[in-house]
């Protein structure tokens, strides 16, 4: 980096031109000149799908279909290619959750807040985020992590929705032609 006393490797520069200082001191309008990028045309997100045995070449958003996740740790169960989200508290995630052993948690979701428990929070306060688990949640807690109909209101689970749509809405208040 060009900076004044810094020593990290220079990624961002002006485009076409070469890389001349790192993210921290890169001045406006640069661009990461140093990795490759997505794809997709005018995309500037680094990519991290491609097909098995290839190359990284496009971004979540603009992957094809086929395509993996070719920096995410798969899991370790023989002829696995699923990522794995399951691991020891404290420790890497090594399974998917079809192969998990038990004892293991959900990596990156969030655990209910009472000392011990490993089971994951859904229950909080009304608009707030989750902080306890069914068995552990306080009076007045709702589980805040199920989707719920869309009405005003309304604490049922969706279960009608419009062709190719997301469920919205329950039998209460459904909208004419949801299915």
């Amino acid at each position: 980096c060009e900076a004044d006393g810094c020593s990290l490797k220079p990624c961002f520069g002006f485009k076409c031109r070469s890389a001349r200082f790192c993210l921290q001191h890169k001045l406006i309008g640069m661009i990461d000149t140093y990795h490759q990028l997505c794809k997709h045309d005018s995309c500037s997100s680094r990519p991290s799908f491609g097909f098995k045995d290839g190359s990284a070449c496009y971004c979540r958003k603009h992957r094809l279909p086929g395509m993996l996740n070719l920096y995410a740790k798969k899991c370790e169960a023989d002829g696995c290619s699923l990522g794995a989200t399951f691991g020891f508290k404290g420790r890497s995630t090594r399974f998917c959750k079809k192969h998990h052993l038990p004892g293991m948690i959900l990596a990156h979701a969030k655990l209910c807040e009472e000392d011990g428990c490993l089971i994951t929070a859904t229950f909080g306060s009304t608009g707030g985020r989750s902080r306890f688990c069914k068995r552990h949640r306080l009076a007045g807690m709702i589980d805040v992590r199920t989707k719920r109909c869309e009405a005003h209101g309304c604490l049922q689970r969706p279960s009608y929705r419009f062709e190719g749509k997301p469920r919205q809405f329950c039998l209460a208040h459904k909208l004419p032609g949801m299915i």
